[in-house]
């Protein structure tokens, strides 16, 4: 939950969340939305999302900005504009998993 306190702290406007982890992640790719976060799912719950938002440009990695661990169960998907705003430390482009 810590990771998602800190997205949430970035001055965002709204919260929400459709169902599927999936599902979300395309409103990301679609630009719906700007950050998704999840804390709990499964590597088969959010797959083909992945596939689908750095295909259409964004960005999907761990929570912290690093690099996709697909054992802690987290994930964060957002657009490229607005990544280097959540972590501006971290180098956009590297290998994200």
């Amino acid at each position: 939950m810590s990771a998602t306190r800190t997205v949430l702290e970035r001055n965002f406007q709204a919260v929400r969340a459709y169902g599927a982890t999936a599902l979300n992640m395309c409103h990301i790719a679609a630009g719906h939305f700007e950050v998704y976060v999840d804390e709990g799912p499964h590597i088969w719950d959010y797959a083909a999302g992945q596939v689908i938002v750095e295909e259409a440009g964004g960005v999907v990695c761990d929570p912290s900005g690093g690099p996709l661990q697909l054992q802690n169960r987290a994930v964060l998907a957002t657009n490229a504009k607005l990544f280097p705003l959540l972590f501006p430390s971290q180098q956009q482009g590297s290998d994200r998993g």
